[in-house]
């Protein structure tokens, strides 16, 4: 450094200063200091041998100091000299054979250089064809970039995508088929070979082949996920259960299924008969008997909660199919949850007042209901029933019942009582919690 320095017919007079001699040392023992004074205020002398050192010629800068991006270009063009000195001075020192090996390789290099230049001009090609639907075109000419340029399995995906549109799947799976085997050779990135994957899985969905396009989006998925695939992934899984339900649907093997299912019945076989019948409503769910026939083996079984779910969609289905009615309303009955076995029966008699099911199962809850509104203990699990219904759980909750309810518990004679109990809507309430069984009078 003080060489250089000494040559420069400005700088070296600067040497006879001893307070610049000892900011260069300064400079020289921790080099940070001098980027750190590039634009702070340091001695003007060490910023021009700085910019000296740098290859700047401080008599040439215009405006004083260099910006720092000025600066940065300049270091830049230093580190690429040095590294050509670098290089040239690796090339002296080669040895023949070395010399002949690197030749190879920067032939090589510019072979490959060539050759994608070539490819991406055939590509280039095979999109305009593409775009304009010139399918024969387009394929020659991305076979033509495979060809200059094999180890580039992106032509072969082009050439799978153009196969797609023109309906014949069977080659654009060999071709799939064949980018992955030679990415797989020639160690191509792991988003290439999901790209060929996701090629095939895009053509069986054209094919409504579900299950062929689920397994080629399963397998991009496991080369490298992206948030295209997975959400075709999905959509294709959604499809496939469809269509799967959709074939399945048979109204006469609907019919058979449910007499297998009522042979087992009245032999007692109630998982058997439980089978046969939801393969009947896979069949056909629009049947009502064959949720009601479910719903009585779920019955059997004691499995009440089930029971009544299929209970329900029975009525649904058909609101006039009077045996889903009774045999809702008898399990209600049976789990003392005796304000909805009411609300059921009653819904049936409005379908079909003579129903003699329904008014028996109506009477015999109402005068459950009634023997229990006097003395005598508690029905624990009854009352546990009804305190779980979240109709009984809005009447508890409403302030007014709250209300009304501590009036009658307190001062059942007042007059304020008596009118709570004339207006009809808290006594339908009061109704309603007295057969939930969460409200007992005397």
């Amino acid at each position: 450094m003080w060489v250089k320095i000494g040559t420069h017919p400005k700088l070296k007079g600067y040497l006879s200063d001893p307070t610049y001699v000892t900011a260069l040392q300064a400079m020289q023992s921790n080099p940070s200091m001098a980027m750190g004074g590039m634009g702070g205020g340091q001695d003007p002398r060490v910023m021009e041998t700085m910019l000296f050192l740098m290859g700047i010629d401080p008599s040439q800068m215009q405006g004083g100091a260099p910006s720092a991006a000025e600066a940065k270009a300049a270091e830049e063009e230093r580190e690429a000299k040095a590294a050509e000195e670098a290089a040239a001075a690796a090339k002296a020192a080669e040895t023949p054979e070395e010399k002949e090996e690197r030749e190879a390789k920067e032939a090589e290099a510019a072979a490959a250089a060539a050759r994608a230049e070539e490819a991406a001009v055939h590509k280039a090609e095979g999109t305009k064809h593409y775009k304009a639907k010139e399918f024969e075109e387009a394929l020659a000419a991305y076979g033509k970039a495979a060809e200059v340029c094999p180890e580039d399995i992106t032509f072969l995906t082009n050439r799978a995508a153009v196969f797609t549109e023109m309906g014949e799947f069977d080659k654009c799976f060999a071709e799939c088929d064949k980018a992955i085997e030679t990415g797989r050779e020639r160690m191509a990135p792991y988003t290439m070979i999901a790209k060929c994957f996701a090629r095939k899985g895009h053509a069986y969905f054209k094919q409504k082949d579900w299950a062929g396009a689920i397994e080629a989006y399963e397998s991009a998925q496991m080369e490298s996920t992206t948030d295209d695939v997975h959400q075709r992934l999905k959509k294709c899984k959604r499809l496939k259960e469809k269509y799967e339900k959709a074939a399945y649907l048979s109204p006469e093997e609907g019919v058979l299924a449910k007499e297998r299912g009522n042979a087992h019945f009245k032999e007692g076989r109630w998982p058997e008969a439980i089978k046969e019948y939801t393969d009947a409503i896979k069949r056909d769910p629009t049947q009502a008997a064959f949720y009601s026939n479910r719903c009585a083996c779920y019955q059997k079984q004691m499995a009440f909660d089930l029971a009544q779910e299929d209970g329900m969609m029975a009525i649904k289905i058909d609101p006039t199919y009077m045996k889903a009615y009774v045999r809702l309303g008898h399990i209600q009955y049976f789990l003392k949850e005796y304000k909805k076995a009411m609300e059921t029966y009653q819904k049936g008699l409005a379908v079909d007042e003579t129903n003699q099911e329904c008014k028996d199962g109506l009477a015999r809850t109402v005068a459950a209901v009634q023997g229990g509104m006097g003395g005598g203990e508690v029905d624990k699990e009854r009352a546990a029933r009804g305190m779980a219904d979240p109709e009984i759980q809005n009447i508890l909750r409403d302030p007014m019942m709250q209300q009304v309810l501590k009036d009658l518990s307190e001062q059942p004679d007042t007059a304020a009582s008596r009118a709570h109990l004339q207006n009809a809507e808290v006594a339908d309430k009061i109704q309603k919690l007295i057969a939930a069984g969460v409200l007992r009078t005397a």
